[in-house]
């Protein structure tokens, strides 16, 4: 992805394991100091989806900073990606739902839920 015009490039997302380019759809002002930049996910066929990646971003050839590129330094949160409802007998007292998450949830020590 690309935002500036023929001649310069400004801003690029990276996804640094595989180098997939994420396009950026658009910039929203936070304040004075902060910007965020919208990644558009234009990828299909994915098995799962990319809560865990840690992309990189650029900036380059902006006339008000230097280039550089920094890595995010978390991924998204994970998110439910399937959710499977068990019957176990006529009444339902007894159905199990099965809600499986993009990734491992840990609890506050640390260890997988």
């Amino acid at each position: 992805m690309v935002i500036g015009s023929a001649d310069y490039v400004y801003f690029s997302v990276r996804n640094g394991s595989d180098s997939t380019t994420l396009k950026i759809s658009g910039i929203s002002k936070i304040n004075d100091s902060a910007y965020a930049l919208h990644i558009h996910d234009s990828l299909t066929n994915l098995s799962a989806p990319q809560t865990s990646w840690k992309p990189f971003v650029s900036v380059t050839k902006l006339p008000v900073a230097v280039d550089a590129t920094v890595q995010a330094a978390q991924g998204c949160a994970p998110v439910v990606w399937q959710v499977i409802k068990h019957a176990n007998g006529p009444d339902h007292h007894n159905d199990v739902v099965e809600v499986q998450f993009s990734e491992s949830i840990r609890n506050r020590s640390g260890g997988i839920i």
